[in-house]
């Protein structure tokens, strides 16, 4: 891993630390830390080719029914494209992660994403 993905991993595991305490419910109105969330989730998108090797496998909308298969089924690619997918979904409904949240599967999402920083396919999102 380079220092700026280590720093990445790092940031992901404070979130998944900090969400182990927090209910479905704090999540939905603690909108600083939702943010924050999605700013440290959407720092890095995968590659072009990541992308076109990852999407067949990961249904667009999110298929709130598998959300235990998207976090421990899925490669890293996978994961960090159904994250993506679910974060997208903030056009139609409030607060999309706190369904993730509320399965229980938020956090270990983060942990697994984390430990396979090193394995994704990624390039940093460049602010415009």
């Amino acid at each position: 891993m380079t220092q700026v993905t280590d720093n990445w991993s790092d940031r992901l595991l404070i979130a998944a630390d900090v969400l182990k305490d927090v209910t479905p419910d704090e999540l939905r109105v603690d909108q600083p830390f939702y943010d924050e969330l999605t700013l440290v989730l959407t720092e890095y998108r995968l590659s072009d080719a990541a992308f076109a090797a990852a999407a067949p496998g990961v249904p667009s909308p999110p298929d709130w029914s598998q959300l235990s298969a998207a976090v421990h089924g899925s490669t890293p690619n996978a994961l960090l494209l159904h994250i993506h997918g679910w974060l997208a979904q903030a056009r139609w409904i409030d607060t999309p992660l706190v369904r993730v949240h509320a399965q229980g599967l938020l956090e270990p999402a983060l942990r697994r994403l984390a430990a396979h920083v090193s394995d994704l396919d990624i390039t940093p999102v460049k602010d415009d």
